[in-house]
């Protein structure tokens, strides 16, 4: 019998340490054969399924602890996805069994890569629960947001074209990476153009903050991937429709993304007022107090990284919550700490104008002055229209991915990657 129990909840009253170890005790003098130990409880469900704000082996010092006074196998479990982690919680004696729950979603072949020295290839876990867990709570089926094959692997098997064609990506994002992959795997002569001169869009400026950094480690696979299969990568490369044209694709993918969306508003081109990718990048540094427009994912976790780095931050959100498209455990840990990080969230207020000393935004008591010496603007993508309509007549089979079409999140941009990839 293995027993999985969580050691401590980090709830005032709940179970602590001392309780958990001897809890741990009789069980194994009852005939427990081995303990899975984990933490937290609902209220702190943040500890037994741990967001990215939760850091790789995050429960490890727990199976530690379990392992000290018992003598049956600990099994370790909590983001040990890295295989660095893993092998330290076992070298180090923490742990001598580790579970992996979402890693194996996203690649199912993680202990055979492992194994034969190609970690580089293993595609990662960013943590973000949207197609597990997410899905689970919508009542569908368990798949990941970065490997749409999983839970589907017969129905979107990735066959060979019966006629290999020339196929254009415009935009190396994730949508247009992972459409260039699975196109490249079915034969297809593939060509990738980049506008900057480094892949992975917005994951570029959002895989900043420590919390976000598996983006990158995404970004650095899929490339991976791309050199491997032979694609040709043109970074810095601009694609007009005349470009296009000239290069004569069979069939031309466009993932060119979203434009970031700007309210409007007076004083909304004031030289203090920055994008929060621009902030993220490091192009723009903000000053000491930063108002930051825009309570959803990425104006949260700006703020947090702002706040991280001693900036005195205010959140205005239109809407009445924060961070609302997030899976709940993940929304819980980044709320509580914002919170611990000190800031300061304004719900159901809006932005009237930025002012040369802030902004004036108007909420339930009415207007009201806040001072800001940067105002980050962080209300999401729109799209831009005319230049996808510039190249839908670029070639004789255009598809549109990703934000392009309509901003979302990684896991839709993935998705139509692969299923556009698969269907070329």
């Amino acid at each position: 019998m293995i027993y999985r129990f969580g050691l401590v909840h980090y709830l005032p009253g709940g179970r602590e340490v001392p309780e958990g170890l001897e809890i741990a005790r009789r069980l194994e003098a009852e005939g427990v054969d081995a303990f899975h130990v984990d933490a937290g409880c609902h209220e702190r469900r943040y500890w037994a399924s741990p967001p990215s704000t939760q850091p790789p082996g995050c429960m490890l010092d727990l199976a530690a602890e379990v392992r000290r006074v018992v003598r049956v196998p600990v099994i370790a479990v909590g983001r040990l996805g890295y295989p660095d982690v893993a092998e330290a919680a076992l070298s180090d004696g923490k742990a001598d069994f580790i579970a992996l729950g979402r890693a194996l979603l996203a690649d199912p072949e993680w202990p055979r890569k492992v194994r034969e020295g190609r970690r580089e290839e293993i595609r990662p876990c960013v943590a973000c629960y949207d197609a597990c867990l997410g899905r689970i709570q919508e009542g569908k089926y368990v798949t990941c947001a970065l490997n749409p094959q999983t839970g589907m692997e017969r129905e979107l098997e990735v066959r060979p074209a019966p006629l290999p064609r020339s196929v254009l990506v415009v935009g190396g994002g994730p949508a247009g990476m992972e459409a260039a992959r699975v196109a490249s795997l079915r034969g297809h002569r593939v060509t990738l153009w980049e506008r900057a001169k480094v892949l992975g869009g917005q994951l570029v400026p959002g895989s900043v903050p420590w919390f976000k950094r598996d983006y990158l480690t995404l970004v650095r696979f899929l490339s991976g991937q791309l050199e491997r299969q032979g694609v040709v990568i043109e970074a810095g490369r601009e694609a007009t429709p005349e470009a296009v044209r000239a290069a004569a694709p069979d069939v031309l993918i466009v993932a060119t993304g979203g434009r970031t969306a700007i309210p409007r508003v007076p004083g909304i081109d004031s030289p203090h007022v920055a994008m929060a990718a621009d902030v993220l990048a490091g192009t723009r540094v903000a000053g000491r107090r930063v108002a930051v427009i825009g309570g959803g994912l990425v104006g949260c976790e700006t703020a947090l990284h702002l706040a991280e780095a001693e900036r005195e931050v205010t959140v205005v959100e239109m809407l009445e919550s924060v961070a609302r498209d997030m899976f709940f455990a993940s929304r819980l840990h980044l709320l509580e700490l914002l919170r611990a990080a000190g800031v300061r969230i304004l719900t159901d207020t809006r932005l009237l104008e930025v002012t040369e000393d802030g902004v004036t935004v108007a909420g339930r008591d009415g207007a009201t002055a806040i001072a800001a010496d940067t105002v980050v603007v962080a209300v999401g993508l729109e799209v831009d229209g005319a230049a996808v309509e510039a190249l839908r007549a670029s070639a004789p089979e255009v598809h549109l991915i990703g934000d392009c079409v309509e901003p979302r999140k990684v896991y839709q941009a993935v998705t139509e990657g692969f299923l556009v990839g698969r269907q070329v």
